[in-house]
């Protein structure tokens, strides 16, 4: 769906990769779920928040330039836990608001 919206034009497809996701965790939260309705759910749960989950993902180019310099190894040792664990804890505080 994000690639698809990303069609229209770029910020389109940048808004809706953030309002997307959280369908990941949901998801693995609740696996008997179809992935449409965890997009649903994970619109609703991103309202208000696509911005900061923006920054989010921006204050990571450093660690992907990073990783790209080291043809992957900053990334497959320490940078892409780092960004998965941030953001299953959005997850946790937006999922507990």
């Amino acid at each position: 769906f994000t690639m698809l919206w990303s069609l229209l034009l770029l910020i389109p497809g940048i808004v809706k990769a953030c309002a997307y996701s959280q369908a990941m965790y949901i998801l693995r939260d609740e696996p008997g779920i179809k992935a449409t309705e965890a997009l649903k759910r994970s619109q609703e749960m991103m309202k208000g928040h696509k911005m900061e989950m923006f920054i989010l993902d921006l204050s990571f180019i450093g660690w992907d330039l990073l990783t790209m310099l080291t043809l992957g190894l900053v990334g497959v040792f320490y940078a892409n836990p780092y960004q998965f664990c941030t953001g299953a804890e959005l997850y946790r505080v937006l999922k507990n608001q």
